[in-house]
């Protein structure tokens, strides 16, 4: 009776936060207090199990003693260790549901901490995040079919040579994949796809947005998380260079970006290139490593500046191929478009965005990139790109 309680408690708790999970500042700091609330469930919950495992015990050896006194009768035997496995079944399911439960914290402290530093930015509401979806339009030449991007309450990014031929202002039916039937209308074109906006959507369509921005968040927590600890890390290697005398902070901060001779796309060297070529490349490379999905892992400074990149993309140029430079070059470069300088120049706890990432010989690739960013001394440096293939 007791656990049964303490899950119905658990139950109205988990609703509470679901409700209340669509990005406000109350919305936040109401998570906070349910967690502490939450806690003293959990403890319900573990003595229960705990409870339980003794009366399992209990009934074990009870049960064990009994078979042998009554060994010669059978059907009574039988019983006995019926009841026994019966027990030892209901206690092993209560202790997963106390396993359940604890995952389920660790889980929601994990998300409420990402919350409350995604509340520096403002809202979920409005922040457009990356996904992959399908939608289907219903134009005057038919159905087409495209790709989709980037989602937000206000609006989708839909991508692919069908967009294309969507001209700003034109409304259409649609039914985009896990929302629904829903109504676009066409807006501005950029570099990863043609931007949409929701029409006077349903508080159905409203809904299921708000489930899917809260699914994708939750689904980016765990690489916010990591993108973070790397950040911080970096900072410790760059104050540690400068308190070491390997570098300077004059030097540091070197924005003196000179060409080198013959590279095409063009290279630049620094006055803090030399020590960033020794300093980067094992936590870059161990990043990068320890996820299969990622892309790529690398900083990049305020301007845009990308000194050192992973092993995979830092092949010497190949002096009149640009295609093969342009993809397999990509260090010591300046990467000032508008992703490159978001990500530099981002000053919050982290940035999601997506993009369209140029390989050379008119190759793109859509992206989802985490970036955080990277302080020596308190002053801004740069930020650590994280990026995924969408």
């Amino acid at each position: 009776m007791q656990t049964q309680q303490a899950t119905e408690e658990i139950s109205k708790k988990i609703d509470a936060l679901q409700r209340d999970a669509s990005g406000s500042a109350d919305a936040v700091h109401r998570i906070a207090q349910a967690i502490e609330q939450i806690r003293p469930v959990f403890e319900n919950v573990n003595g229960a199990v705990a409870e339980q495992s003794a009366t399992t015990g209990e009934m074990s050896a009870n049960a064990a003693s009994a078979s042998s006194f009554i060994a010669s009768v059978g059907d009574s035997a039988s019983e006995i260790d019926s009841a026994t496995k019966e027990a030892e079944t209901h206690g092993e399911t209560v202790a997963k549901a106390g396993q359940t439960v604890t995952v389920f914290a660790k889980k929601l402290k994990s998300r409420c901490a990402v919350l409350l530093r995604q509340n520096e930015r403002g809202t979920q509401k409005r922040e457009r995040l990356p996904c992959s979806l399908k939608i289907e339009l219903k134009t005057p030449r038919g159905t087409v079919t495209a790709p989709v991007y980037e989602i937000s309450l206000d609006g989708i990014l839909i991508s692919g040579p069908e967009a294309e031929k969507l001209a700003a202002g034109q409304s259409f039916d649609a039914s985009l994949a896990e929302i629904g039937d829903c109504r676009i209308r066409i807006g501005d074109k950029t570099k990863g796809g043609t931007q949409a906006a929701f029409e006077r959507p349903a508080a159905k369509t409203i809904e299921k947005i708000e489930d899917k921005l809260w699914a994708l968040q939750d689904a980016n927590t765990e690489a916010v998380t990591r993108a973070m600890e790397a950040g911080r890390a970096l900072t410790r290697i760059f104050e540690d260079a400068v308190a070491s005398g390997a570098i300077s902070m004059e030097d540091l901060f070197d924005s003196n970006y000179v060409e080198i001779a013959g590279s095409n796309p063009v290279q630049y060297r620094t006055k803090f290139l030399d020590w960033a070529d020794r300093a980067l490349p094992p936590l870059q490379e161990a990043f990068l490593a320890a996820d299969k999905t990622m892309a790529f892992a690398a900083m990049i400074d305020r301007n845009g500046y990308l000194p050192v990149h992973n092993k995979i993309y830092s092949h010497p140029q190949k002096p009149g191929d640009v295609a093969y430079n342009t993809a397999n070059c990509r260090n010591r470069r300046i990467f000032n478009d508008a992703a490159g300088l978001a990500a530099g120049q981002n000053t919050r706890a982290y940035l999601i965005q997506t993009y369209a990432r140029d390989m050379g010989n008119g190759n793109t690739v859509m992206m989802r990139e985490i970036d955080v960013p990277v302080r020596v001394r308190g002053k801004h440096w740069g930020g650590f790109r994280t990026a995924y293939r969408l």
